[in-house]
């Protein structure tokens, strides 16, 4: 799968092939005929879903982000928004589906916090970059129903994906826990090399000097991921 990344000086377009943590993306958005694009950067992934059929609405937060992007999606039907996360879409005609890809969790959360300004609820597409366990938890703590969940694995990293939607409410609800942590993606192929990963992170951070409630709670994730890994390795043997 080739994606065009602008064009050179010439005007002659740049391409390279599509990422496959992109291409999943694509895949978990083929059902939806308006999708949302919030954060695009260089468009690859609107691009795409543009060639699938879908209507598609690219955003970025500021007028060079924008400048850019309009000059990377440059005769295509996909049409570009200026602003903060959901902002912009409001007062469109609804999205089926709004993607976020490319970001930290910190990003994705404030991004997820302003839903309640669109006034439905669309199918939410998450690629979390890097903080994993930071959107499972703000996930769990909303009562998001998890449609999907998987993990790809590129260049050494692996991204976890959800398509989820949210309930009526927007409070936050029940106390959160390390129990069941990323439980949707226990049956993932690479769910045992997550749990590996976990595993010795947890193990780095009791090797330091922490004050003792910290330590409980990273002895606790520590008890959970070193079972989970367990597990999985028996699972795959």
């Amino acid at each position: 799968m080739i994606a065009s990344c602008g064009s050179n000086r010439r005007g002659r377009p740049i391409t390279r092939p599509l990422e496959q943590r992109l291409r999943v993306l694509g895949d978990l958005c083929a059902p939806y005929a308006r999708i949302a694009d919030v954060g695009a950067g260089q468009g690859r992934l609107s691009r795409r879903l543009a060639e699938k059929g879908a209507v598609v609405y690219a955003t970025e937060r500021t007028p060079r982000g924008v400048t850019a992007l309009q000059r990377y999606l440059a005769h295509t039907p996909i049409t570009v928004l200026e602003g903060d996360g959901l902002g912009p879409l409001v007062g469109h005609v609804p999205f089926d589906a709004v993607v976020m890809a490319g970001m930290g969790s910190v990003v994705i959360q404030h991004i997820l916090d302003q839903r309640t300004q669109l006034g439905y609820r669309p199918r939410f597409v998450i690629q979390v970059v890097q903080g994993m366990i930071a959107v499972h938890r703000y996930l769990w703590n909303r009562r998001a129903l998890v449609h999907s969940a998987q993990f790809v694995q590129e260049r050494g990293r692996i991204y976890a994906t959800w398509v989820v939607t949210f309930p009526p409410s927007d409070e936050p609800v029940g106390d959160w826990s390390s129990r069941g942590l990323l439980h949707e993606f226990a049956g993932d192929p690479l769910w045992s090399e997550v749990c590996g990963h976990e595993t010795q992170i947890r193990q780095t951070r009791l090797a330091r000097s922490l004050p003792e409630s910290e330590r409980m709670r990273i002895q606790e994730e520590l008890q959970y991921w070193q079972g989970q890994w367990e597990l999985a390795t028996l699972d795959r043997s």
